[in-house]
This record gives structure tokens, sequence and C-alpha cells, in this order.
């Protein structure tokens, strides 16, 4: 199996695919008097293309096993490693494809030593 690189999920890399969720450079001011911080529209959600309407999910993912064969990947992938993990999703329903999905034939995979050296600094 080939080892699947690690990157870190920057706005720049991950442009093509779709936004990032980050509050570095975020628009930010302070609410309900001083105490709490609004990061402010971290992402766009568009769903009123063939009828679609917003909806939120949670989906939980059972851990898996490392090393992890890569043999199905979506356009938003949800992969717990660890501990079950929990997902906050923003999604839409509606006519059309909303989910891109290609199958692997496993080559590529996921190991416990490329998981650590992410989290290095």
């Amino acid at each position: 199996m080939n080892v699947l690189p690690i990157q870190p999920l920057t706005r720049a890399a991950f442009a093509p695919f779709g936004e990032v969720i980050t509050l570095d450079g975020a628009k930010h001011y302070p609410i309900n008097a001083g105490t709490t911080e609004r990061f402010h529209a971290l992402a766009r959600v568009d769903a009123a293309e063939q009828g679609g309407l917003p909806i939120i999910s949670l989906f939980r993912g059972q851990p898996r096993p490392l090393p992890l064969p890569i043999t199905v990947m979506e356009r938003h992938p949800l992969i717990a490693l660890h501990r079950v993990s929990d997902f906050l999703i923003v999604d839409r329903i509606g006519e059309g494809n909303n989910c891109d999905e290609i199958e692997l034939d496993g080559q590529l995979g996921l190991t416990a030593a490329a998981c650590a050296s992410a989290r290095q600094p």
C-alpha cells in the first residue's frame, strides 16, 4: 500500500474543492456585552440550486483501525480514527447531485506514523 501524504489544511490548498472554515483571518467582533467573540460568515451556504434547502445534520463516525486503506472518497470526507467522533454537517437536500463519491482500489492508505507526523509542529 502506498502511504497517503498528510498536508496542512489551508484555504488556498482547498480552494478548488470548497471553503475551509478557519478562524485565521476571519472577520470578528465582540457581542453579548463583550463576553463572546463572534467569528462572522466563516463560509457561505448556497443550497438554492434546483430547489435545494440547507439542512444541518450530525454524523457520528466509529473509529477505524490503522493502517486504513482508502477505498472510497467523498467530496466531504468524514473519517474517525482514534475515538468516536461527531461531525456537524451543513448540507443541502433537493434535486440534483449533492455528493460526489468515487471508489478507489485501496492502494493509498493512512498509517499511524503518518498521523503522528502530521501532529508534530
